[in-house]
């Protein structure tokens, strides 16, 4: 069976050719930890020259470091290739009915910090500003000159909440608050970070895939249990999110 991150080390044509094609050369070497110059332009299908090219300015970027140089094998003395964990720092905010999860990991996905605070319902007038505190107290704990190198927010959270307030027996106040809060925006705001928002069913389902030995299946319907019943679907490879970005909720 292919694995589900196969497609992903591909060079792709397109308009973002130049991300796309340092995309597919990093999740190469992340998935496969010691690839020469060579197997990373066998495995993505780029020019050798430019996979090469590649690597040297991921590496510029501190993304990728090399590797003792591997001699005694047939042709030229191999450099194993691999990823920098310092290079690149992330955070994962899920906002939920019931609690405030957030995390700080590397770029390999190691779990460096976290935050975590339940509560009987997420209060739309507070829950931006403790969220903010948090996230600036995980990044407090980084050296210094790393902290730079923290790239953006992940951020999960119930599609359209206010609708479903009510139901969850949320005061009724919150239902106003919450619909006039654009969650995505005011976190960024808060934390002068780019901020990608995610259905929380969606992250739940890739988080599967992600955490799945390989080969990692590019076929999976995930059930995420929590104050509703939500859902993921990946096809073909790919995460289905739809033109609302929840299309697989139930």
């Amino acid at each position: 069976m292919a694995d589900f991150f196969k497609p992903a080390e591909r060079g792709v044509q397109h308009a973002s050719l130049r991300a796309a094609n340092r995309r597919a050369v990093l999740t190469a070497i992340a998935l496969t930890p010691g690839l020469s110059n060579a197997e990373v332009s066998r495995r993505t299908g780029l020019a050798p020259q430019t996979a090469s090219a590649i690597v040297t300015e991921l590496e510029d970027d501190g993304l990728v470091t090399r590797g003792e140089v591997l001699r005694g094998r047939r042709g030229q003395p191999a450099t194993p290739l691999f990823l920098d964990h310092t290079g690149a720092y992330g955070i994962g905010c899920e906002i939920s009915w019931r609690h405030l999860d957030i995390m700080l990991v590397n770029v390999g996905g190691e779990e460096l910090g976290r935050y975590r605070r339940d509560f009987a319902y997420p209060d739309a007038r507070t829950i931006v500003e403790e969220a903010a505190g948090a996230i600036a107290d995980l990044i407090s704990t980084l050296e210094p000159g790393m902290r730079r190198r923290v790239t953006g927010i992940g951020l999960a959270s119930p599609s359209h909440m206010n609708r479903l307030m009510t139901i969850a027996g949320v005061p009724e106040e919150q239902v106003a608050l919450w619909s006039q809060l654009d969650l995505t925006a005011a976190l960024e705001n808060a934390t002068a970070l780019p901020t990608t928002w995610f259905n929380d069913g969606n992250c739940a389902c890739f988080a599967q895939v992600v955490m799945s030995p390989a080969p990692r299946p590019p076929n999976l319907v995930h059930l995420f249990v929590s104050t509703y019943l939500g859902a993921g679907l990946t096809a073909e490879h790919r995460l289905w999110e739809g033109p609302t970005g929840n299309s697989a909720n139930l």
